[in-house]
């Protein structure tokens, strides 16, 4: 029985060694999985900061786009009252050149009557 208890003994020693290797094996897992882990965490951090950096370009290319747009806006707008005005002055030049015609056929008219007039005051004879 002595025997029988040293050969238990020896065999309990022995799976304890090995649970104990297991178990030193499985820490060694563990703190490698945790580094793991780490590593991961890190990675999604950097890519959530990238994200937010990714984020914030967006917002402001959206700023910059409306700041052109309103731009780009008043200038139509301006575009459109200088055209209103340059029709404006046109109509205005169109007139205005109608009446120097006028005025010049009506100064042609008044010269051929001034000549005729002298014509007829030439025929008479003053005594």
């Amino acid at each position: 029985m002595l025997l029988e208890i040293q050969s238990s003994t020896a065999d309990t020693s022995k799976a304890i060694s090995g649970g104990l290797e297991e178990v030193r094996t499985s820490a060694a897992q563990i703190e490698k999985v945790g580094e793991v882990f780490v590593s991961v965490v890190k990675a999604v951090e950097e890519v959530s900061t990238q994200i937010e950096e990714v984020s914030a370009a967006t917002e402001e290319l959206l700023v910059s786009t409306e700041d052109v747009s309103a731009t780009m806006n008043e200038m139509v707008s301006t575009s459109r009252h200088s055209l209103e005005e340059m029709r404006h002055i046109s109509k205005g030049a169109s007139e205005q050149h109608a009446a120097m015609e006028e005025i010049s056929a009506s100064s042609e008219s008044l010269s051929r009557m001034a000549a005729e007039l002298q014509e007829l005051v030439a025929k008479f004879k003053l005594s």
